[in-house]
């Protein structure tokens, strides 16, 4: 397999390069997703406009360029580069706040603002409102929609694609012992909550959830919050959708191998060996790393509230 880096100039020239080592992170609750990177090159790094990752030829990434650094030693030219995929937008621009009534997926993010690369599901669930709260931004707007209408958590699709539900034909990998370079499984408790609270409109903390996983194991971490206007029409569930937040993440299986095969967060994965198995579950995470030896992706499943 080869890996390719695009530039893209104002003015339209496009660069290319073969990287000397990359790496390229799809996550479930990070709403862009992050290619980092070396490469031989001595052309211009002022005027970037878009960064983009090719494997095989196929587009995986389309981002800014966040850091850009040329070094020379010993008569090479060195490129040093970070990008986040366009998405990122969702999470540095605010929406107006207040109350938007009768939105959809596309009306909430595109409401008054225009994002270049970002595009998002159709066709999705009308809601009576969506109310935004003051220097919220419009990621924190798109995940209170996607909870309120779907139960669900988003995420980001291919490139730059905003998603609150997997697709109706999802993928299923699945991959052989002889293919898998290592296997584990992880336990992270340190952003786990134990009780959160809300306080009605008298100020008193009269709605309440207590989080199970945490308390399984003897872990105390309280929370109180006033009365969220997000969450006016039922409390309990914005309480409840933090603490399936604080949840993420925190029982995790993966595997790494040698290739990719191109997935996609919430596309599913099944793999089994000596007792290790992960049977059908959806993907939350894929690493991508290319090197010298050759590329290599390691898949995450999780096993939290939003699984």
């Amino acid at each position: 397999m080869t890996a390719t880096i695009e530039f893209t100039y104002p003015n339209g020239r496009v660069a290319t390069f073969t990287p000397l080592n990359f790496k390229f992170v799809r996550e479930r609750y990070t709403p862009y997703t992050v290619l980092s990177g070396h490469f031989l090159s001595t052309d211009g790094i002022e005027n970037v406009k878009t960064i983009s990752l090719y494997i095989d030829n196929t587009l995986v990434h389309v981002g800014m360029p966040d850091f850009i650094e040329r070094k020379y030693a010993k008569s090479r030219s060195i490129v040093s580069l970070l990008s986040r995929s366009y998405s990122m937008l969702l999470g540095q621009n605010e929406p107006e706040p207040g109350i938007i009534s009768n939105v959809d997926l596309a009306g909430l993010i595109f409401n008054n603002t225009s994002l270049p690369n970002v595009n998002c599901q159709a066709q999705t669930q009308i809601l009576n409102y969506v109310y935004v709260k003051e220097k919220s931004t419009i990621w924190d707007a798109v995940c209170a929609y996607s909870i309120k209408a779907y139960g669900k958590y988003p995420f980001i699709y291919n490139t730059n694609t905003v998603r609150v539900t997997p697709l109706s034909n999802i993928v299923t990998h699945t991959y052989q012992s002889d293919d898998v370079l290592h296997y584990g499984e992880k336990l992270s408790t340190s952003g786990l909550y134990s009780q959160v609270y809300m306080a009605d409109s008298n100020d008193q903390y009269s709605y309440s959830q207590t989080n199970s996983a945490a308390l399984s194991r003897n872990i105390v971490r309280r929370k109180y919050y006033p009365l969220d206007n997000q969450w006016y029409h039922d409390p309990n569930a914005g309480l409840l959708a933090k603490l399936k937040y604080s949840n993420k993440g925190y029982i995790a299986r993966e595997f790494r191998y040698k290739g990719h095969k191109f997935e996609n967060l919430q596309d599913k994965a099944s793999f089994s060996s000596n007792g290790f198995s992960i049977n059908n579950e959806l993907i939350a995470g894929v690493e991508v790393v290319g090197n010298s030896r050759g590329i290599f992706t390691k898949i995450t499943v999780y096993r939290d509230s939003y699984a």
